[in-house]
């Protein structure tokens, strides 16, 4: 008769699904046992005489394991995890009062760096031993047209004369705040009433930023009866007076 030939293909999908278990016989001994089957075409075997298309071969594999040395492992008490919590919790409390205590650190640093940026700014400027204070400069504080406080480029310059004033009050004498407005805007009481914020201004500054007693600050107002500047906007201003 005739010869049949097939023609089989050289790649094919398969699927492999399986199961393992353990089972423990005793301490050091374990059976372990393998079922898997695989879903591949049903020419798998070469074989085309069954009605089904897909073939599932089977296979069983068992075995054994065996543990050798230490076979058991000691879980964690609650006793052990009580101890745990209480030095976390100690360690806390430590860091926050390390925390607490860096904070306050920092803050007496900058306390006294402000100190000793004080007293270089005293020592650069001032001879103690030579210093006349009938020869302190004079000091004037501008304002702007209808203000009682200070601009930002007068509030920085403000501080150049702080130490003249503490080395006046030092050496016993008390400082006189005149504050005055100019002549051509505003009344005679408004421009009085200007007089005195300003005056009274700084020296709220200067007992509430440098420490400056008050008792030693007198406040003036002379408001528009001055003529210190020929340029009247000049005369907003507070006479800071040694």
């Amino acid at each position: 008769g005739n010869a049949t030939h097939f023609s089989y293909p050289r790649h094919e999908f398969a699927l492999t699904a399986g199961l393992v278990n353990k089972f423990r016989l005793c301490s050091w001994c374990d059976f372990n046992l393998e079922i898997r089957g695989t879903a591949t075409n049903h020419y798998f075997d070469r074989i085309y005489e069954h009605s089904t298309t897909i073939d599932v071969p089977l296979s069983v594999t068992g075995g054994f394991t065996f543990t050798f040395g230490k076979k058991h492992f000691s879980r964690a008490s609650s006793y052990a995890s009580s101890q745990v919590a209480a030095a976390v919790a100690s360690k806390d409390a430590e860091i926050a009062a390390l925390a607490a205590a860096k904070a306050k650190a920092d803050a007496e640093n900058a306390r006294l760096a402000k100190t000793l940026d004080s007293l270089k700014a005293i020592a650069l400027t001032l001879k103690t031993d030579t210093l006349d204070i009938s020869d302190l400069p004079e000091v004037i504080v501008f304002f702007d047209l209808g203000k009682s406080k200070l601009n930002a480029k007068e509030e920085s310059h403000f501080r150049t004369f702080v130490h003249y004033v503490k080395y006046s009050i030092s050496c016993g004498k008390s400082i006189t705040l005149i504050g005055s407005a100019d002549k051509q805007t505003g009344s005679a009481a408004t421009n009085a009433r200007f007089g005195k914020e300003r005056a009274e201004l700084v020296k709220k500054m200067l007992v509430e930023q440098y420490g400056i007693p008050a008792d030693k600050l007198i406040t003036v107002s002379e408001g528009s009866r001055n003529n210190r500047f020929p340029a009247q906007e000049l005369n907003r201003c507070v006479w800071v007076k040694f």
